[in-house]
């Protein structure tokens, strides 16, 4: 009995849940709203799911101006706020085109919840540009919005003169009506064009509207894209614009808010024309006909597209979402577009071919859909928001003060431009090439130097394969800047870093040889094999380099990142990122092996500390070595805190590079210049002591009938002896030289070689004697 009553709640709980159905929540906004539209659609969708049984009801909170303070942005950061904290109050969501950058990340592909055919309703180029975003259908239009030209019938008819198509038209319109009014008439209130450029937080988004269709329209023919900011065509339209302005408005006039221009339409006597967004008034208004709006010459218009998408929230359940995508079917279904969004509010679909439709043409002006030329939003910018105020900021101290045009099309381009090093056309880009190239042929010079017969004794620690290892590590060091050149991709990140550590290492990997070889107190086996098969060591090490290297090319952990600042340009700056982990793993598995080089260089410095013959190296490699590690950890530190400047970034790199060609000059010009300057010395106070002991010898024979005195025989052998002594300065002064690969076992007499050959020769000498 007990499993038959529990059966039963079973059924009775689960039927209730069947009845009660599943509430979908709509989060709306819209800007002068129709009376009683979200309470038609929630009407409307409600009776449409009682009728095919499908238990799912819908509620929706709207905001406008009537029952909110909030602006259009305020209710964008709201929605944002609540998407960001990946809410689950709400499921659908009503937006401004405008944003749907911003919020794509926060919306399901409708492609994998609605029919094919409900999205091939909406295939037109200006709707899918509204409501895709790579490739996914985020949102589908409520109903869409643009901007028209609003002509004043009452006064085109008293003076006989016709909607304007170009801007001349207008202005030349304008300027006759408003002349004549205040002659006939003494009205001075009449203003020929509204601007629509309100200054206030509300009014960004129709400023932004205003300006960007008014230059689209000065664009050279019909299918012309949108003109480079610093064109003529843009040049032409703002000062056009400011003509208009000047002739047949005002500062003031332009700047009246939205809710204050449909008031002054309604009026019917304060505007001669107005730019203003489509249906204030219905199709055979007498006060006012819409058209499209004017452009630079005939043909040539533009126009703002906006209006507002639904889109589903991605964070709900699959249960809410399927619920969704059923209201969401209805609002954007044929029938639904018809008869309420166009018949009943008189508002434009999305649906292009229901402008074919005679019904639908006796409420909409079909022929302005048909001919308008849209323009959608015209930088694809994370923070679009901080660019329309930076815009229309910059915009206004040219429209309204008395800022140079074009420095002000130049801070406009610098708001969403992102700079990056150009060897054509960029100072700074010609001065860092230029700056490398003479680089590497200062090093290039320094191999020429070995085939001189005068200069070779001073390149002799080199062997001609060392040379060419050291051109190869120069070009990677020098040329990894060269990375930075051009758009940065993950590759080019990627192998900026590797081609430094690569050029670094194939200096170390024959200094740390250099040092092991000289290291006799140690039994180590390995040390002791790595000396015994340095050939054999090297390619080892040099091949698992070469092949961890390739490896992190092939998976890049490293991603150009867009740095927007205020008070220098936008630039990329690489950053690691761990999206990919094997590529994360490895580079900074190849970061450690070569910082491990680094250390074990420091370590061979310490033990061989006091090996006397190779004890000037040892200070230069301990200078060098410290200098590299400041400039790597000063590169990376500068990295890591520069976020607000171009030319920190693009000079930067250059830190390590100027160390190491300073340290290749100190090496092979400096102490070979000293070289020779003290080599040069030494020979002219040879020649001197040669011509002294030619004189002593002379006298010497003269006084002793041609028989050499023993004075004559000691200063003999003190000249042998000062030779010798100058040999073994010679030989140091090699060996100062030999930073990276001087090899002491290629040289025939050590320091205790020549201290045995001084005490022989001088006994040899006293003999003699």
């Amino acid at each position: 009995m007990r499993w038959h009553i529990l059966y039963l709640l079973l059924i009775f709980s689960i039927n209730i849940g069947f009845i009660k159905g599943i509430t979908v929540n709509m989060i709306s906004y819209l800007l002068y709203s129709s009376d009683n539209l979200f309470q038609t659609i929630e009407q409307e969708f409600n009776d449409y799911a009682k009728e095919n049984n499908l238990n799912i009801t819908l509620s929706t909170i709207f905001f406008s101006e009537k029952n909110s303070t909030q602006n259009r942005n305020d209710l964008f950061s709201t929605i944002e706020v609540l998407l960001d904290k990946k809410s689950t109050k709400y499921d659908l969501y009503l937006y401004d085109p405008i944003y749907i950058k911003e919020l794509s990340s926060h919306f399901i592909d409708l492609k994998e919840w609605l029919p094919k055919e409900y999205l091939d309703l909406y295939n037109s180029y200006s709707v899918i540009s509204n409501c895709v975003v790579n490739n996914r259908w985020i949102g589908l239009p409520l109903f869409v919005s643009f901007m028209v030209l609003y002509s004043n019938n009452y006064y085109l008819k008293k003076y006989n003169k016709k909607v304007p198509t170009t801007w001349d038209n207008l202005l030349e319109t304008g300027q006759y009506i408003i002349e004549q009014e205040r002659i006939n008439n003494n009205k001075y209130d009449l203003y020929g064009y509204n601007g629509l450029f309100p200054d206030e937080n509300e009014g960004i988004i129709s400023s932004m509207c205003s300006i960007n269709q008014f230059i689209y329209s000065f664009r050279d023919t019909k299918n012309s894209s949108y003109p480079n900011i610093k064109s003529d065509n843009v040049v032409n339209a703002l000062n056009k614009l400011k003509e208009i302005k000047e002739k047949i408005s005002t500062d003031e006039v332009f700047k009246i808010n939205e809710e204050s221009t449909i008031n002054f339409l309604k009026r019917g006597d304060t505007f001669l024309f107005a730019s203003f967004w489509d249906s204030v008034f219905p199709k055979n208004d007498e006060i006012y006909n819409e058209t499209n709006l004017p452009g630079g010459k005939e043909g040539v218009s533009g126009s703002c597209l906006s209006g507002y998408n639904i889109g589903i929230s991605k964070y709900i359940d699959d249960s809410h979402k399927k619920a969704s995508s059923e209201v969401l079917k209805y609002l954007s279904s044929r029938d639904f577009q018809k008869e309420i969004i166009v018949k009943k509010f008189n508002k434009y679909t999305g649906i292009r071919d229901l402008y074919g439709d005679d019904d639908v043409c006796s409420i909409l002006k079909c022929d302005i859909i048909e001919n308008v030329q849209i323009i959608n939003r015209i930088v694809n910018i994370d923070n679009f928001i901080d660019y329309e105020y930076k815009f229309i900021n910059y915009l206004y101290e040219f429209l309204y003060g008395n800022k140079n045009l074009k420095d002000c099309l130049q801070n406009i381009e610098d708001i969403a431009r992102i700079y990056y090093l150009k060897i054509k056309n960029n100072t700074l880009g010609t001065v860092i090439f230029t700056t490398i190239n003479v680089f590497l042929l200062l090093v290039i010079i320094s191999f020429i130097f070995t085939f001189i017969p005068k200069l070779k004794k001073y390149y002799m620690m080199y062997s001609t394969m060392e040379w060419i290892i050291y051109l190869i590590a120069s070009f990677l060091i020098l040329y990894s800047v060269m990375t930075k050149f051009g758009k940065p991709t993950e590759t080019k990140c990627q192998a900026f870093i590797l081609m430094l550590l690569v050029g670094f290492a194939m200096l170390y990997i024959r200094s740390i040889e250099l040092l092991i070889d000289h290291y006799y107190k140690s039994n180590n086996r390995i040390i002791n094999w790595i000396r015994n098969n340095k050939k054999l060591a090297k390619f080892i090490i040099c091949f698992f380099d070469i092949f961890i290297i390739s490896l992190s090319l092939f998976f890049p952990s490293m991603k150009p990142v867009a740095i927007y600042t205020n008070k220098s340009k936008n630039f990329y700056q690489c950053q690691i990122t761990t999206s990919n982990i094997f590529g994360f793993a490895l580079l900074i598995f190849v970061i450690i092996f070569h910082i491990g080089l680094f250390i074990t260089l420091a370590i061979f410095i310490i033990l061989d500390w006091n090996v006397k013959s190779i004890h000037v190296i040892l200070k230069n490699l301990l200078y060098f070595l410290t200098f590299d590690g400041f400039s790597f950890f000063l590169v990376f530190l500068i990295q890591i805190i520069n976020k607000s400047n171009y030319y920190i970034e693009c000079i930067c790199p250059f830190i390590v590079l100027f160390v190491f060609i300073a340290k290749h000059i100190f090496l092979f010009i400096i102490n070979v210049w000293f070289d020779n300057r003290n080599a040069n010395k030494k020979e002219k106070e040879k020649e001197k002591e040669e011509e002294e002991e030619n004189v002593i010898s002379e006298i010497h024979i003269k006084n002793d009938g041609g028989k050499k005195t023993d004075m004559a025989v000691m200063s003999t052998n003190i000249s042998s002896l000062n030779n010798l002594s100058k040999y073994d300065n010679t030989l140091k002064s090699i060996l100062q030289t030999n930073h990276f690969v001087n090899t002491l076992e290629n040289l025939s007499v050590s320091n205790t070689d020549i201290t045995e050959i001084s005490k022989d020769i001088t006994q040899s000498d006293l003999t003699l004697a």
